[in-house]
């Protein structure tokens, strides 16, 4: 079996993640599973983290790396999947834009 190791960068995001994991999301992972409504919040605090842009190219802001993205979603996952979940569902319709948008919608909304 071929052995793999994540990169120094993707060591730093999986302590990064992990730390705002436990440091913010898990003092609000029971409300937010109990509450089932949105929380803007999170949201907003993903975005600012640039977590969003994970798999995407760079020339988007992003890191390229699905990897990337799965380390993000497995950290937060561990504390409240809700809030993991908030970065998958942003994916597809960003991922229909880069696959079939034009240049004026890839540049708008990625």
């Amino acid at each position: 079996m071929q052995q793999y190791r994540l990169t120094q960068e993707q060591d730093i995001l999986r302590d990064m993640v992990r730390k705002f994991a436990l440091d913010k999301v898990a003092m609000r992972a029971q409300e937010i599973d109990a509450s089932a409504e949105y929380p803007h919040d999170m949201f907003e605090a993903l975005r600012e983290l640039g977590l969003f842009a994970l798999p995407f190219p760079e020339e988007y802001g992003g890191a390229n790396s699905i990897l990337s993205s799965c380390i993000a979603v497995e950290e937060l996952g561990r504390i409240c999947y809700n809030t993991a979940y908030l970065l998958i569902v942003q994916w597809v319709p960003f991922g229909a834009i880069l696959s079939g948008g034009n240049a004026e919608q890839k540049a708008r909304f990625l």
